[in-house]
């Protein structure tokens, strides 16, 4: 896959195509809105943050089924973003209070990506009830 040569959109579709071949697991996505052209700093980051929730939602969750969202809204001069999956969840608060010590860096890695491309990201998810990670960055 290369995020330079086909752009983010096509790569995403391929690496969900391709994880949902290995997996087995049912992988959706839907994008929404004219889609604009991002810095490669910030395709790439958004890459790595739905990659890294795609594979949470695999090795940690059980989840049986995953969907990825976009939005492009130059209205708002951004890009939001949510992978939900309907895994086994976890208690998130207790999670982000303490990343590091708790050995969650792909949690920190994901959070960091998208501050730095300068937007805001949240992850919500309780035992028992899944979990969506959501992030916006600016276009």
């Amino acid at each position: 896959m290369a995020l330079d040569d086909l752009g983010l959109i096509p790569t995403l579709e391929q690496f969900l195509a391709g994880f949902k071949s290995r997996s087995g697991i049912n992988v959706f996505i839907d994008i929404e809105g004219e889609r604009a052209t991002l810095a490669p700093d910030t395709e790439l980051a958004i890459f790595r943050v739905i990659q890294e929730a795609v594979n949470n939602a695999h090795r940690h969750a059980s989840a049986s089924s995953i969907h990825a969202f976009l939005s492009f809204d130059p209205a708002l001069s951004r890009l939001s973003g949510v992978v939900k999956d309907d895994g086994k969840g976890f208690d998130a608060k207790a999670i982000r209070k303490n990343y590091a010590s708790l050995k969650k860096l792909g949690l920190l890695s994901m959070e960091e990506r998208i501050l730095l491309a300068g937007g805001d990201f949240d992850i919500v998810s309780n035992p028992g009830e899944g979990t969506v990670v959501s992030f916006w960055v600016p276009l």
